[in-house]
Protein backbone atom coordinates (compact mmCIF):
# COMPACT_ATOMS: atom_id res chain seq x y z
CA UNK A 1 0.00 0.00 0.00
CA UNK A 2 1.16 3.23 -0.69
CA UNK A 3 -1.56 5.58 0.98
CA UNK A 4 -2.00 9.28 0.53
CA UNK A 5 -0.81 11.00 3.75
CA UNK A 6 2.07 9.38 5.59
CA UNK A 7 2.16 7.80 8.93
CA UNK A 8 4.61 6.23 11.26
CA UNK A 9 2.70 3.34 12.75
CA UNK A 10 -0.36 0.57 11.43
CA UNK A 11 -3.32 0.94 13.67
CA UNK A 12 -6.17 -1.78 14.14
CA UNK A 13 -9.53 -0.55 14.34
CA UNK A 14 -13.19 -2.22 15.10
CA UNK A 15 -15.43 -0.39 12.82
CA UNK A 16 -18.91 -0.94 11.68
CA UNK A 17 -19.49 -2.72 8.36
CA UNK A 18 -20.55 -1.74 4.88
CA UNK A 19 -23.24 -3.63 4.55
CA UNK A 20 -26.41 -3.11 5.80
CA UNK A 21 -26.80 -6.06 8.31
CA UNK A 22 -29.52 -8.31 8.30
CA UNK A 23 -30.83 -10.21 11.53
CA UNK A 24 -33.53 -12.41 12.51
CA UNK A 25 -35.22 -13.51 15.92
CA UNK A 26 -35.14 -16.74 16.85
CA UNK A 27 -38.49 -17.58 16.19
CA UNK A 28 -40.44 -15.19 13.96
CA UNK A 29 -42.39 -12.26 15.83
CA UNK A 30 -45.74 -11.30 15.64
CA UNK A 31 -46.98 -7.43 15.93
CA UNK A 32 -50.22 -6.60 16.89
CA UNK A 33 -52.07 -3.44 15.62
CA UNK A 34 -50.85 -0.24 16.93
CA UNK A 35 -48.18 -2.08 19.17
CA UNK A 36 -44.67 -2.00 19.46
CA UNK A 37 -41.44 -3.94 21.19
CA UNK A 38 -37.88 -2.86 21.73
CA UNK A 39 -35.22 -5.24 20.34
CA UNK A 40 -31.35 -5.56 20.35
CA UNK A 41 -29.39 -6.75 17.66
CA UNK A 42 -25.56 -7.59 17.44
CA UNK A 43 -23.84 -5.89 14.67
CA UNK A 44 -20.47 -7.84 13.32
CA UNK A 45 -17.43 -5.40 13.55
CA UNK A 46 -14.60 -5.33 10.94
CA UNK A 47 -11.24 -4.48 12.06
CA UNK A 48 -10.10 -1.84 9.80
CA UNK A 49 -6.19 -0.99 9.46
CA UNK A 50 -5.40 2.71 8.85
CA UNK A 51 -1.78 4.61 8.74
CA UNK A 52 -2.03 7.17 11.54
CA UNK A 53 0.67 9.31 13.44
CA UNK A 54 1.35 7.81 16.82
CA UNK A 55 0.79 11.36 18.08
CA UNK A 56 -3.01 11.14 17.34
CA UNK A 57 -3.21 8.80 19.80
CA UNK A 58 -3.63 11.15 22.49
CA UNK A 59 -5.46 13.83 20.99
CA UNK A 60 -9.64 13.74 20.99
CA UNK A 61 -10.51 13.06 17.78
CA UNK A 62 -14.43 14.78 17.29
CA UNK A 63 -15.30 11.75 14.32
CA UNK A 64 -14.19 8.89 16.95
CA UNK A 65 -10.59 7.08 17.19
CA UNK A 66 -11.90 4.80 14.40
CA UNK A 67 -11.77 8.15 12.00
CA UNK A 68 -7.97 8.85 12.44
CA UNK A 69 -5.35 8.40 9.63
CA UNK A 70 -6.03 6.89 6.48
CA UNK A 71 -8.07 3.40 5.97
CA UNK A 72 -6.13 0.83 4.02
CA UNK A 73 -8.35 -2.21 4.33
CA UNK A 74 -11.53 -3.77 6.51
CA UNK A 75 -11.76 -7.14 7.55
CA UNK A 76 -14.02 -8.41 9.23
CA UNK A 77 -13.43 -10.39 12.41
CA UNK A 78 -15.97 -12.94 11.36
CA UNK A 79 -16.51 -14.42 7.63
CA UNK A 80 -20.07 -13.26 6.65
CA UNK A 81 -22.71 -14.52 4.12
CA UNK A 82 -24.70 -12.23 1.94
CA UNK A 83 -28.22 -11.94 1.51
CA UNK A 84 -30.54 -9.67 -0.22
CA UNK A 85 -33.29 -7.85 1.97
CA UNK A 86 -36.36 -6.70 0.18
CA UNK A 87 -37.81 -6.53 -3.26
CA UNK A 88 -36.13 -6.91 -6.89
CA UNK A 89 -36.16 -3.28 -7.30
CA UNK A 90 -35.91 -1.74 -4.19
CA UNK A 91 -34.08 -4.35 -1.73
CA UNK A 92 -30.62 -4.03 -0.85
CA UNK A 93 -27.44 -6.57 -0.96
CA UNK A 94 -26.67 -6.88 2.86
CA UNK A 95 -24.82 -9.26 4.57
CA UNK A 96 -26.43 -11.43 7.36
CA UNK A 97 -25.69 -12.13 10.99
CA UNK A 98 -26.67 -15.34 12.61
CA UNK A 99 -27.57 -13.90 16.28
CA UNK A 100 -30.79 -14.02 16.91
CA UNK A 101 -32.64 -10.60 18.02
CA UNK A 102 -32.95 -10.31 21.48
CA UNK A 103 -35.07 -8.54 24.33
CA UNK A 104 -32.50 -7.67 26.48
CA UNK A 105 -29.46 -5.90 26.37
CA UNK A 106 -27.10 -7.91 27.48
CA UNK A 107 -26.31 -10.58 24.72
CA UNK A 108 -23.90 -14.02 24.75
CA UNK A 109 -21.97 -12.34 22.25
CA UNK A 110 -17.84 -10.98 21.81
CA UNK A 111 -17.29 -7.70 22.95
CA UNK A 112 -14.77 -7.28 20.52
CA UNK A 113 -16.46 -9.08 17.28
CA UNK A 114 -19.76 -7.73 17.87
CA UNK A 115 -22.01 -4.59 18.50
CA UNK A 116 -25.10 -4.16 20.64
CA UNK A 117 -27.90 -2.20 18.19
CA UNK A 118 -31.30 -1.24 20.09
CA UNK A 119 -34.20 -1.49 17.88
CA UNK A 120 -37.97 -0.26 17.91
CA UNK A 121 -40.15 -1.86 15.96
CA UNK A 122 -43.53 -0.35 15.60
CA UNK A 123 -46.75 -1.29 13.42
CA UNK A 124 -49.09 1.31 12.56
CA UNK A 125 -50.94 -1.35 10.27
CA UNK A 126 -54.54 -2.33 10.30
CA UNK A 127 -53.48 -6.02 10.87
CA UNK A 128 -50.98 -7.59 12.73
CA UNK A 129 -47.68 -8.21 10.66
CA UNK A 130 -44.73 -11.09 11.33
CA UNK A 131 -41.15 -9.47 12.00
CA UNK A 132 -38.80 -11.89 10.17
CA UNK A 133 -35.75 -10.29 9.79
CA UNK A 134 -35.00 -6.84 9.77
CA UNK A 135 -32.28 -4.78 8.29
CA UNK A 136 -30.12 -2.73 10.17
CA UNK A 137 -28.51 0.33 8.55
CA UNK A 138 -25.03 0.53 9.38
CA UNK A 139 -23.68 2.72 6.90
CA UNK A 140 -25.92 5.44 8.83
CA UNK A 141 -25.01 4.34 12.71
CA UNK A 142 -22.77 6.08 14.83
CA UNK A 143 -20.62 3.37 16.55
CA UNK A 144 -19.79 4.34 20.52
CA UNK A 145 -17.10 2.21 22.58
CA UNK A 146 -19.02 1.46 26.07
CA UNK A 147 -16.08 2.18 29.09
CA UNK A 148 -17.13 0.26 32.10
CA UNK A 149 -13.54 0.02 33.48
CA UNK A 150 -10.08 -0.82 31.59
CA UNK A 151 -10.84 -4.26 31.24
CA UNK A 152 -14.61 -4.24 30.59
CA UNK A 153 -15.66 -2.74 27.35
CA UNK A 154 -18.13 -3.03 24.43
CA UNK A 155 -19.60 -1.41 21.76
CA UNK A 156 -22.96 0.25 21.27
CA UNK A 157 -24.30 1.87 17.89
CA UNK A 158 -27.04 4.71 17.45
CA UNK A 159 -30.33 3.25 17.72
CA UNK A 160 -32.69 2.35 14.42
CA UNK A 161 -36.14 2.62 14.11
CA UNK A 162 -38.51 0.35 11.84
CA UNK A 163 -42.09 0.64 11.34
CA UNK A 164 -44.25 -1.32 9.37
CA UNK A 165 -46.41 1.27 7.63
CA UNK A 166 -48.56 -0.71 5.32
CA UNK A 167 -48.83 -4.27 3.18
CA UNK A 168 -45.02 -5.26 2.90
CA UNK A 169 -43.42 -1.91 3.52
CA UNK A 170 -40.87 -0.91 6.26
CA UNK A 171 -39.88 2.06 6.85
CA UNK A 172 -36.18 2.11 8.41
CA UNK A 173 -34.51 5.25 9.83
CA UNK A 174 -31.46 5.66 12.67
CA UNK A 175 -32.04 7.79 15.47
CA UNK A 176 -29.14 9.82 15.95
CA UNK A 177 -28.10 10.16 19.53
CA UNK A 178 -25.96 8.10 21.84
CA UNK A 179 -27.92 4.55 23.27
CA UNK A 180 -29.52 4.97 27.03
CA UNK A 181 -26.49 3.01 28.73
CA UNK A 182 -25.27 4.00 31.89
CA UNK A 183 -21.56 3.07 31.70
CA UNK A 184 -19.55 5.62 29.91
CA UNK A 185 -19.51 5.80 25.96
CA UNK A 186 -17.37 7.51 23.77
CA UNK A 187 -17.42 8.56 20.27
CA UNK A 188 -15.67 5.32 18.10
CA UNK A 189 -16.74 5.75 14.78
CA UNK A 190 -18.86 8.36 12.76
CA UNK A 191 -21.53 7.26 10.50
CA UNK A 192 -20.30 6.51 6.62
CA UNK A 193 -22.73 7.92 4.79
CA UNK A 194 -25.52 11.20 6.27
CA UNK A 195 -29.07 10.23 7.01
CA UNK A 196 -30.29 12.83 4.46
CA UNK A 197 -28.40 11.15 1.53
CA UNK A 198 -30.80 10.37 -1.34
CA UNK A 199 -29.65 7.40 -2.96
CA UNK A 200 -29.39 6.12 0.52
CA UNK A 201 -32.68 6.96 1.43
CA UNK A 202 -34.39 5.92 -1.84
CA UNK A 203 -32.35 2.63 -2.03
CA UNK A 204 -33.13 2.02 1.55
CA UNK A 205 -35.30 3.38 4.16
CA UNK A 206 -38.82 2.29 2.04
CA UNK A 207 -38.33 -1.53 1.35
CA UNK A 208 -41.19 -2.58 -0.71
CA UNK A 209 -42.12 -6.39 -1.23
CA UNK A 210 -40.30 -7.95 1.70
CA UNK A 211 -38.95 -11.27 0.58
CA UNK A 212 -37.12 -11.64 4.20
CA UNK A 213 -34.79 -14.22 2.72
Amino acid sequence: FIPTEDGDSIGVFPVLPEHAVVVRPEVPITLGIGRSVSLYGAVPLYLSVRVVQSSEYSQPVRGGFADIGTALLDVPVHTLSQTWFGGPMTGRLCVRCDVPLSYQPVMQIDPLAFAVCPLRVRNITRKPVEIGALAIPTEQLRLFRRVKDKDNFGFWTTSVSAIYTGDEELHLSVVDRKPGVSDLLEPWMPPRVSATDHLFHRGMILLRNITNS
